[in-house]
């Protein structure tokens, strides 16, 4: 029997646990805050404290947590801590989409906890390994150096932190957001979901369940990669992934209603590939099973036969070959 403390509750668990602490905690305990990504431990979006320290969940095994402490960002309503780094988060509008913000907070936390006056290399050093694709880290910079300032019983100003931004954030009290009186222009209040973001409640697509969508059941995909930056696709088989457990369907470029392209003005990128990728994220089909393992399973059974083709990998050797968008869409003008 292993033991641990989750949030303060212990947790008691038979030997023999080989799943990831945060399988456990999506899975099992229904802790969505904890988001997963990567689920290699590169973007962060998983991290907890295990013992105060910054922990990525995704890469952890449950038996490693034997006679420790774990702290998710579901401890925020009884952590004046984490309540003082959501707030600080909001008041510079460090908050975009929020899927990277719990586990942004919970880094901020473990810097926190050991350097409570962090410098600017601390701050960058100590969230080196929480992705953010749409914030950007100007804010969050400055959210840290607030939530520090706040934890040491300072009151500042906070435009005093806001060094990159000119523009007015009305902030919220007691959780509430606040409204606009007189000019708007040149405000902004806090994220209308922004205590749910910086708290991890706020539902993403792989947060909702069955019920939550008035479904019996949920299915889950995977996709199949592009197997190299740019190649051309001689053939893909998948007759073994069609075959594998709880495999419901196997969607590719067949199953694109209309044209099988988008893009933000002109489409040009195929929304399922099908004789060549130009990029690791391009993708070739949509493994659909009853559960998100057993789709992971069957991507690895899809065989793809493929001729891997020069690559561009430099912002020079793109403008010799001219690989650049030329034209967009868009038309300018005196409006």
């Amino acid at each position: 029997m292993l033991r641990f403390t989750l949030n303060g509750t212990q947790i008691e668990i038979e030997d023999g646990e080989n799943r990831t602490l945060l399988e456990y905690l999506r899975n099992v305990k229904c802790m969505k805050g904890t988001k997963e990504a990567c689920s290699t431990g590169h973007c962060g979006a998983c991290s907890v404290l295990v013992d105060g320290r910054l922990t990525r969940s995704c890469v952890t095994l449950v038996r490693r947590l034997d006679g420790k402490a774990v702290e998710t960002i579901e401890n925020a309503p009884n952590d004046t801590m984490l309540r003082v780094i959501q707030h600080s988060f909001l008041d510079v509008g460090a908050v975009q989409c929020g899927f990277c913000t719990p586990g942004m907070v919970m880094a901020t936390k473990a810097l926190l906890l050991h350097h409570p006056a962090p410098t600017e290399p601390e701050i960058c050093d100590g969230l080196k390994n929480n992705y953010c694709r749409c914030t950007g880290y100007v804010k969050i910079i400055e959210a840290v150096k607030l939530a520090a300032a706040r934890l040491r019983g300072e009151d500042p100003d906070i435009d005093s932190f806001r060094s990159h931004e000119s523009t007015v954030i009305v902030v919220g009290e007691n959780q509430v957001v606040p409204e606009i009186t007189g000019s708007a222009v040149g405000k902004s209040v806090w994220d209308v979901d922004g205590m749910d973001k910086t708290g991890g409640k706020l539902k993403f697509c792989d947060d909702l369940t069955a019920e939550d969508i008035g479904a019996d059941t949920l299915l889950h995909g995977a996709f199949v990669w592009a197997p190299a930056p740019h190649a051309k696709i001689n053939a893909v088989d998948y007759s073994a992934a069609e075959q594998a457990e709880g495999v419901v369907h196997i969607v590719t470029a067949a199953d694109v209603p209309g044209m099988n392209k988008v893009g933000t003005w002109t489409p040009e990128q195929p929304v399922f590939c099908t004789d060549e990728v130009r990029f690791l994220g391009d993708h070739l089909a949509l493994v659909v099973a009853d559960t998100a393992a057993h789709a992971r399973a069957a991507v690895k059974l899809v065989k793809i036969d493929y001729e891997e083709l020069p690559g561009i990998y430099t912002m020079a050797d793109g403008y010799r070959k001219n690989s650049f968008i030329v034209n967009t869409g868009r038309v300018s003008g005196d409006v």
